[in-house]
């Protein structure tokens, strides 16, 4: 696992996001309509700063503020993000934190986020989806002589996200806009007209016709079935059978 030039420490999942469709029974112990009034009147006073909350046996910090994702309310602490809903689909969507993955695991948190939720009177009425998950690898490395634009990764995801003025996410070469995925993707489609270059070039015409056969075996398979593969002179047809009922 190791050699002159790095060693691998750990790997592990860094982040973890799943939405989780929840509705409350009567008299559970979460509110919705109760943690909305607390919300507004955060709102109202001003206040920047967010209010802790009992619920159940858990303390969150509710937020005075929605997310971009659409949800009114915003519960935190140190093992977890709620971002909830009444109305939204799905109800709660949670952002398990860097820190209690890599301390307790995926399975054990989300194992005592269902326990807390059914112990505050909510109740699955779907199965819960995964919506992003990133798994980290570090290493040592005795001289850090690169910087971020020199790792890619094949995701086809683009642009680069940050967290706190931190680069978390690097584009994918598959990316639209990446600089290195012309050396990746094969380029546009020649026509016809455009000829592969085993074929004599011919001026181009208004519109362009489809590729022949041979162009494509040749572009897909590497078969040149135009030249002796022995002496690489031209080949010409001499008879072609396109009768379906003598081919066999």
């Amino acid at each position: 696992m190791a050699d002159g030039r790095f060693r691998r420490l750990l790997t592990g999942l860094d982040t973890v996001e799943a939405a989780y469709y929840l509705h409350p029974i009567s008299g559970a112990a979460f509110s919705f309509e109760a943690l909305m009034l607390e919300k507004e009147r955060l709102r109202a006073s001003g206040s920047r700063d967010g209010t802790p909350v009992e619920l159940g046996d858990r303390s969150f910090l509710l937020r005075p503020y929605g997310t971009g994702r659409g949800f009114p309310l915003v519960l935190e602490n140190a093992e977890l993000t709620i971002e909830c809903g009444e109305f939204n689909t799905p109800s709660f969507f949670v952002t398990f934190r860097s820190f209690a993955l890599w301390q307790r695991g995926a399975r054990a948190l989300h194992q005592e986020l269902l326990a807390w939720t059914q112990s505050v009177g909510l109740v699955p009425v779907k199965m819960e989806l995964l919506s992003r998950v990133d798994f980290t690898f570090d290493y040592w490395l005795p001289v850090v002589d690169f910087d971020d634009d020199n790792v890619v990764s094949l995701a086809a995801k683009d642009g680069r996200y940050r967290e706190n003025r931190s680069l978390q996410t690097l584009s994918g070469v598959l990316a639209p806009h990446a600089k290195l995925r012309s050396q990746i993707v094969p380029s546009a489609p020649v026509n016809a007209r455009e000829t592969c270059d085993h074929h004599t070039r011919t001026p181009a015409t208004s519109a362009p016709a489809r590729m022949s056969w041979a162009c494509l075996l040749k572009r897909v398979f590497d078969i040149d079935i135009e030249h002796c593969p022995r002496c690489g002179g031209r080949l010409k047809i001499i008879a072609a059978i396109v009768d379906p009922q003598v081919i066999v």
